[in-house]
């Protein structure tokens, strides 16, 4: 996931000088190979070739690619159309693990493998064939972090913010069996736990979306921050390891909010920027973002071992609490420092 995040700096500028085909072609052909050899893996150093690196560099390509070029056709409905894209990888999320939970048993691990890459490479082609891009291409920028872009503070803000949110949602998306095993629930909640979190980051990516674009990205945005956190401190900290119900609860809330985030974020990085320079806008706040993907888990996870599982969650509330902070300050920066509680930002 962190290269994913990180070599968005490289992919953002590619995609404004060669547009998307080129790269999704690439980018599928990464991918579909990574699970083909992820199918083949029997050591540790194995799955870090096949699945980190590789499948993160192809992933990098076509994630960055399939947001970008958003951009090129929607203005108005942009934060609707992003939500729809971004919720296709949820509906995996969701799906594959009750899927392997099958397949496992029935074929093993490397044809279950095999089946998850070829499903893989017919959303590909359906991607390749129906992705174009409608600006010019052929903008020679260069392929690094612009760092002209954190001259302006509504852009620091809102990189902080993001890497508060990567940090939290990938934490709690890897964490989430631990955690379910740590607080002593039984091993069907661990897959469940993960599809209830997915099917509502499903939603959670696609519903905000057609309410940011009538009241504001920034507006939607922050609430959803606040709703999230509020739960989280006063629902999931001192009540989520108690019984199943609640725990359902909380992760199916805190799915659907973390879903808006990652959705709406990428939204409101496009309007710090104009159309063309997107691709590079975009791929400097997520290079910023990625650290916090290859902190998060690390650090979580000795947490979980050394701890409870209640500060786990303290810990990422607190998390979340910044990233509620760096929001607020970038909207007002948005503003001119000017907050208008009604404005449609």
């Amino acid at each position: 996931m962190f290269l994913t995040l990180f070599l968005g700096i490289q992919v953002g500028p590619l995609f404004d000088r060669y547009g998307p085909r080129v790269l999704l072609i690439s980018g599928t052909l990464g991918s579909f190979a990574s699970y083909i050899l992820l199918a083949e893996c029997t050591k540790y150093w194995h799955f870090m070739l096949c699945l980190g690196v590789l499948g993160g560099m192809s992933a990098a390509i076509v994630t960055t690619v399939s947001i970008a070029v958003l951009s090129h056709w929607f203005k108005r409905r942009r934060a609707l159309a992003s939500g729809i894209c971004m919720g296709g990888s949820s509906a995996g999320g969701a799906i594959i693990p009750l899927m392997l939970r099958t397949l496992f048993d029935k074929y093993g691990w490397t044809w279950s493998l095999r089946i998850v890459a070829f499903m893989a490479l017919g959303c590909y082609a359906l991607g390749v064939l129906l992705v174009r891009g409608r600006l010019p291409t052929g903008t020679k920028s260069r392929v690094t972090i612009d760092l002209a872009a954190f001259k302006s503070p509504r852009l620091c803000f809102l990189a902080v913010a993001v890497f508060c949110f990567e940090f939290i949602i990938f934490g709690c998306a890897a964490l989430l069996p631990s955690y379910v095993r740590y607080s002593g629930f039984s091993v069907d909640l661990q897959f469940y736990s993960l599809t209830v979190l997915n099917s509502m980051s499903l939603l959670g990516r696609v519903l905000p979306g057609f309410a940011a674009d009538m009241f504001g990205r920034f507006n939607i945005l922050l609430f959803l921050v606040v709703i999230t956190i509020i739960i989280m401190a006063a629902v999931w900290l001192p009540y989520g390891s108690h019984d199943e119900g609640t725990l359902y609860a909380v992760v199916a809330i805190f799915g659907f909010g973390s879903g808006g985030w990652l959705s709406l974020a990428p939204v409101c990085a496009g309007q710090l920027c104009e159309t063309k320079d997107y691709g590079r806008f975009y791929g400097t706040v997520y290079c910023v973002a990625s650290f916090g993907v290859l902190l998060t888990v690390p650090i979580g996870g000795q947490l979980l071992q050394s701890t409870t599982p209640q500060v786990l969650i303290g810990f990422y509330s607190t998390i979340l609490l910044v990233g509620l902070i760096s929001i607020i300050l970038s909207r007002w920066a948005l503003l001119n420092w000017s907050w208008k509680w009604k404005a449609k930002v």
